[in-house]
């Protein structure tokens, strides 16, 4: 495992370049298709003139923002949409979407499609509102996303045509009032279960997961809600003061987190269960086969008046990301250490204090890293958590030994930025790693007349600015 951890390090990591390596990178950047250079013009598809292949390289500049990581070069430029607000990628094809629409297309991170390459818009249904989307999820054969007004909808993923949509009238059969789609709730949370019979949904209005069965068998039969908010407040009760009521908490993200495999140890996962981040700086898991909250743990620090968050799991890691920093907690931790996270990265004295100008968070993680971005930053900012998260030193569980603070990481190894137009770099809008070997940064919508679209990334090996 730790070899492959600096296998899998070193691809991404930058290295010094040396005058030899220089004139190296500077001759394989020329016969490079994807170069960036100088004059050459965009090659948009028939079909969709907000699209931009890949056609004998981009217009962008290098970057001159100033930053204190390297900035690694990107494979492709300006390829792809004009900006993007949500975005999922697998080591070929991307799904972005700009809040109207959502489209497939080819990343060309493979090294075998063509970079930008649409494949297809998936069709939105009839009477769906300018702007509506505001989540997007996929597995086990489909696309879901949520929108506004608290509508989920669900694409078959060979067919690309709408197999489920309607998804919020659960919440009328349950009886709950501020579940999605109900007084005005959106659907601003989602993630696809393991087995691709449900769509967990939720929103920042709301204190209730919905389940929405999307397989024909259970649609329109089987769905199920757990009220996160009603479990808190237990908690609550449980814990202190009878003086102040409890705030209603809304969920800011969900995402599913399950166990492959521990580091050396070849023992299965029991299961995998569901978290929610709720506005009140908790985690809350939910237990897929008894559909009720089982476990909680508190954020260390404040997260008011945040209601945006993003959760990403990786083997036994969760990661929690919300203005602008994300603390990693691992769960091979007994249930007593499991509230204190093992590792913080980004800035902590990044926070925004006006709920009018939170931004969306994005994080990523691999075995080795932690990937952080929030909407209308310069760059991905690229962290390498390995001495927080593993693999382990020796026979022990984590590098950090039992008792000790967990560790932060305050400086990046390396800045992916979404591309630079006129000597400045274009603010990101979000952000998708397509397995191991792919990081695809679209712009944002902020700047989605500067044409930097989005940029391409399978190494930091092109080059450092």
């Amino acid at each position: 495992a730790t070899c492959a951890s600096t296998i899998a390090a070193g691809v991404w990591i930058p290295r010094p370049r040396t005058d030899e390596r220089s004139d190296e990178d500077d001759e394989d950047a020329g016969d490079d298709g994807d170069a960036v250079g100088e004059g050459v013009e965009f090659e948009f598809d028939g079909d969709d003139d907000d699209f931009a292949a890949a056609g004998g390289g981009g217009s962008a500049e290098k970057g001159k923002g100033r930053s204190i990581a390297p900035r690694p070069a990107a494979r492709h430029v300006c390829v792809g949409p004009k900006c993007a607000k949500f975005m999922l990628a697998d080591g070929a094809t991307a799904a972005s979407c700009d809040g109207d629409k959502i489209k497939l297309w080819f990343h060309g991170g493979d090294g075998l499609t063509e970079a930008g390459k649409r494949i297809a818009t998936l069709p939105n249904p009839a009477g769906t509102q300018p702007d509506s989307w505001t989540s997007l999820a996929s597995g086990h054969g489909v696309f879901a996303a949520g929108s506004r007004d608290g509508l989920v909808t669900v694409w078959d993923a060979d067919t690309t045509q709408v197999s489920v949509r309607d998804g919020h009238k659960l919440a009328r059969h349950e009886g709950y009032r501020d579940a999605v789609g109900l007084d005005d709730c959106p659907a601003s949370a989602l993630a696809v279960l393991p087995g691709g019979e449900y769509v967990a949904a939720a929103g920042s209005g709301s204190g209730v997961v919905s389940l929405i069965g999307i397989a024909d068998e259970t649609f329109h039969n089987l769905n199920f809600s757990v009220d996160v908010d009603s479990y808190v407040e237990r908690v609550l009760g449980e814990e202190a003061d009878p003086d102040h009521a409890h705030a209603p908490e809304a969920i800011g993200s969900i995402a599913v987190h399950g166990v492959d495999k521990a580091y050396g140890t070849g023992r299965s996962a029991a299961g995998w269960k569901l978290w929610a981040a709720t506005t009140g700086g908790r985690l809350v898991a939910i237990d897929p086969d008894r559909l009720e909250c089982v476990e909680h743990i508190r954020f260390p620090v404040s997260t008011w008046p945040l209601r945006r968050f993003a959760l990403a799991s990786r083997g036994h890691v969760l990661a929690a990301a919300f203005g602008g920093r994300a603390l990693l907690w691992d769960t091979r931790c007994a249930s007593a250490a499991r509230s204190s996270p093992v590792a913080s990265v980004g800035d902590d004295g990044f926070f925004w204090d006006d709920d009018d100008v939170d931004p969306r968070s994005v994080v990523a993680m691999d075995d080795w890293s932690a990937w952080l971005a929030h909407e209308g930053c310069e760059g991905v900012a690229l962290y390498d958590v390995r001495m927080a998260v593993g693999p382990p030193c020796l026979c022990q569980e984590r590098w950090l030994a039992p008792g000790s603070s967990r560790r932060d990481f305050s400086v990046p190894v390396a800045e992916y930025v979404a591309g630079s137009v006129g000597g400045r770099c274009v603010r990101v809008g979000c952000f998708a790693r397509g397995g191991d070997g792919v990081l695809v940064v679209a712009s944002s919508h902020e700047d989605a007349g500067a044409d930097a679209r989005c940029s391409v990334y399978d190494g930091a090996h092109h080059g450092t600015e």
